[in-house]
């Protein structure tokens, strides 16, 4: 939730777990824990005024991330049909 604050400017009113997974880089290992937020308080803002915008779950496979975020995505898309 923290992170979301962080990242957004948002703070989840309602969430789900979605997934936990381990994701190996070749320097370090990751734990990630997502959550679907199904409700959340507060206007967007980004970290560094980074661009963002509401993209439909077809849309997610063609946008520009890390690694680690392709099985968040997966879960998502499977999670919303």
């Amino acid at each position: 939730m923290r992170e979301l604050r962080e990242e957004t400017g948002l703070a989840a009113t309602d969430a789900e777990a979605l997934l936990v997974f381990v994701h190996d880089y070749p320097d370090r290992r990751l734990r990630l824990h997502a959550f679907l937020v199904t409700a959340a308080d507060g206007d967007v803002a980004t970290d560094r005024g980074r661009p963002w915008s509401w993209v439909a779950p077809a849309a997610l496979d063609a946008l520009a991330m890390p690694e680690a975020n392709r099985a968040i995505l997966r879960a998502l898309k499977w999670r919303l049909g």
